[in-house]
């Protein structure tokens, strides 16, 4: 939560030759709720001019402790998502980014209520979602925060990732607006930053931030390459999450190559997560054969623990059958919770037969233990007729 206003009269001395400098200079200035935003100059053409405008003028805004520099670009989003975070409780009534940089006040209808709604929509299953929503043309804002002077990379502190019309709390440094950018050249300077960035943290933030980039040209290439380089196993982990979110057969294919073949356990584990993520019937089909011919126990076991995310009539009868039919116990076992995480208590039934039918009195007994931890009263039903004798 942010601190009392307590500024000393130096403080304010700084701040305030900092805004009479720009305000001589000509550009255009926005202040709302104590916010400072300097709009880049008309006559900046592309991303890097304005970017080196940014650098150059952090340094008139020295004593502010850090500063800034935003754009967005332009995505196509489904109806209902909303990319970034809520800094704030929705009681401090903090201005969105679009009030920031435009100084306009505007109203959204019920918004405590939207905020509500937001958290519940984060609850839904993101598959279910991405396939029943339409897609519409969103804003999505890239914010880097630098502790230091930008032309330093080392001074990058975090990048946010946020819709427009969302709430931000920029801890009151002032922030250097790019304005809107074309998503191609936004690939192609977060690349730049990539290849010059050195901490594992920056590098992470600047993957996620190419990743949400979607299917904009360059960006599997960029994913690709790092996912098959040298990085560091979070920074590799990080493009094979946005590969999947991608959802092509080309970064499905990519993914599996490095199930197989990768000699990092995390960065495979992650490569099957992403695969989860996806949506096109080809995914499930992916992580049914990788539950039943992954390279090793371990692979084999998040395989069919990803399938009880994926419901569908085929996945149900491939983790039945591995619950009878695999010669591992400990695929069996990972089978058997993965049909609790079915949606909608889709599970239950098959849970109910495993716990009275299975030949292995341990499967048995763990069937029995997810049916306790779950709230259907069909479950309770079958316990007490198991704990009487009936079957």
């Amino acid at each position: 939560m942010r601190k009392e206003l307590n500024i000393d009269l130096l403080e304010i001395d700084v701040h305030t030759k900092a805004l009479f400098l720009m305000i001589i200079s000509g550009l255009a200035i926005n202040t709302i709720e104590a916010q400072t935003v300097v709009r880049a100059p008309e006559g900046l053409n592309t991303l890097a001019e304005r970017w080196a405008w940014a650098v150059g003028e952090a340094g008139r805004l020295k004593g502010t402790g850090g500063v800034w520099i935003g754009y967005s670009i332009k995505r196509l989003m489904s109806e209902n998502s909303w990319i970034g975070s809520f800094y704030s409780f929705p009681e401090k009534n903090e201005p969105s980014l679009y009030e920031l940089i435009t100084g306009q006040r505007i109203e959204f209808e019920d918004r405590d209520q939207h905020d509500l709604k937001e958290a519940a929509r984060k609850a839904l299953s993101r598959a279910e979602k991405r396939k029943l929503e339409r897609k519409v043309l969103k804003e999505v804002a890239f914010l880097f925060e630098f502790r230091g002077s930008p032309s330093d990379l080392e001074t990058l502190r975090t990048i946010r990732t946020t819709n427009i019309t969302l709430r931000v709390d920029l801890d009151g440094l002032p922030l250097l607006w790019l304005g809107t950018i074309p998503a191609g050249e936004s690939v192609t300077h977060l690349k730049s930053l990539l290849e010059k960035v050195s901490s594992r943290r920056g590098s992470e933030k600047i993957v996620q931030a190419l990743g949400l980039h979607g299917n904009t040209p360059g960006v599997f290439e960029e994913l690709a390459e790092i996912l098959k380089g040298k990085s560091n196993y979070s920074v590799r982990e990080e493009a094979a999450f946005w590969l999947g979110q991608l959802d092509t057969v080309t970064a499905l294919r990519l993914l599996v190559g490095t199930i197989r073949n990768d000699e990092s356990r995390k960065v495979a584990e992650k490569a099957i997560f992403a695969i989860s993520q996806m949506t096109m019937g080809e995914a499930t089909e992916t992580l049914i054969d990788l539950g039943r011919n992954g390279p090793s126990r371990e692979i084999r076991k998040k395989a069919v623990f990803w399938l009880g995310q994926h419901a569908s009539r085929k996945v149900i009868d491939t983790l039945e059958n591995f619950v009878y039919k695999d010669k591992d116990e400990e695929i069996q076992k990972q089978a058997v919770f993965a049909l609790t995480q079915l949606p909608h208590n889709e599970g239950v039934t098959h849970l109910i037969r495993v716990a009275k039918t299975h030949p292995s009195p341990r499967i048995r007994k763990q069937a029995v233990f997810w049916l306790g931890e779950c709230d259907d009263p069909r479950a309770f039903d079958a316990i007490v007729e198991i704990a009487k004798g009936r079957k």
